[in-house]
């Protein structure tokens, strides 16, 4: 078994352009198909985290006629403090903390944090809040420390900033026009797409309170099922593409390695001749693409940092297929062309 694996690494550098090519193809089936797995994984998971709905609002600036933005939120207000939840990033707030900051409104999460009565909270980890000296932030209305657990919050939240360097504070106030920039309108879109209703509240009318406030403002909105949409796109069209690239690279790598295999049939017979069965020879062709699997494993594991995450695990995984479906391409070769049997040898 020994020799017939270093006559495996003999023929590997014999033939390494060939090797090179198969290497390169195998590396191009893996980047294609983490490329549009990982894609579908982020699709499904943002319409996982988004909620009830995995509806996106979609809104468009429609004027420049800011004039009227305070009245706007206020309207805005007041529908939220009747349900629903939504959040912005406070940039001024941002600079006067030291962190990202994040302004939320959500009325249930108040509820459930029995802050109903008790003003604005702000949510922060144990090592910011030693930091922070609220003295010296000038907050539009009061606002005092709450618990350092933020897991009750919407997991959008989290998509760009890591848990432990964010300062949330959660509004409980009719006063919402004081904490949002007005002036330029980028807080107060960033609030309307991140609104999210549940089912009850849209059955008791909130949805269609919230969409007519938003007519009479500078925004033009609408919700579009965005995630399912990207989902189903790339279901239906990229997936049958990436199937059809794979399929061709097989083929083609099957016919490249049927054609090596023609090349070292007289080869597989003088080592047949010498006293080697079958499965010798099996081993001696399976050493060429194991190394390849190998090699590209080191590579991917390499590209991804070292980290053992899902990326690495659906480039192993496909690795593994390919491995396995040329395994048995070179089963059924060895077992058509019948060279033990030709040659009267033993299996």
């Amino acid at each position: 078994m020994v020799e017939s694996i270093i006559f495996g690494f003999r023929d590997m550098l014999k033939y390494k352009r060939l090797f090179i090519l198969f290497l390169i193809s195998l590396l191009l089936i893996c980047m294609i198909v983490i490329s549009a797995s990982t894609s579908l994984w982020r699709e499904i998971n943002k319409s996982t985290i988004v909620g009830e709905s995995s509806e996106r609002n979609i809104v468009v600036p429609i004027s420049n006629d800011m004039s009227s933005n305070s009245t706007f939120v206020n309207k805005i207000n007041q529908t939220l403090n009747k349900g629903g939840k939504s959040f912005f990033f406070s940039e001024q707030l941002s600079v006067q903390t030291g962190h990202p900051t994040i302004v939320v409104i959500d009325k249930a999460l108040n509820e459930s944090l029995d802050k109903a009565s008790q003003g604005n909270t702000i949510y922060v980890s144990a090592d910011i809040k030693e930091e922070m000296n609220l003295e010296n932030i000038d907050f539009p209305e009061p606002a005092t420390f709450g618990t350092e657990n933020i897991n009750g919050f919407d997991e959008r939240i989290f998509e760009f900033f890591y848990r432990d360097e964010l300062v949330i504070i959660l509004l409980n106030t009719s006063s919402l026009a004081e904490w949002i920039d007005t002036e330029y309108g980028l807080e107060i879109t960033e609030l309307i797409e991140n609104i999210n209703f549940s089912e009850s509240e849209e059955k008791d009318g909130l949805v269609a309170e919230f969409e007519a406030v938003v007519e009479d403002s500078f925004l033009s909105f609408h919700s579009d099922n965005y995630q399912s949409e990207e989902v189903k796109f790339i279901l239906q069209y990229v997936y049958p593409t990436v199937g059809f690239l794979i399929l061709s690279l097989i083929v083609a790598l099957t016919i490249m390695y049927v054609g090596l295999f023609k090349k070292l049939y007289r080869v597989y017979t003088i080592h047949l001749i010498s006293g080697a069965t079958l499965k010798h020879i099996y081993i001696r062709s399976s050493v060429f693409l194991i190394m390849i699997v190998l090699i590209c494993s080191v590579i991917l594991l390499f590209l991804n940092g070292f980290q053992f995450n899902l990326t690495l695990g659906i480039g192993l995984a496909t690795l593994s297929f390919v491995l396995a479906i040329f395994e048995l391409i070179l089963y059924l070769v060895l077992k058509r062309k019948n060279v033990s049997m030709t040659l009267k040898g033993d299996y």
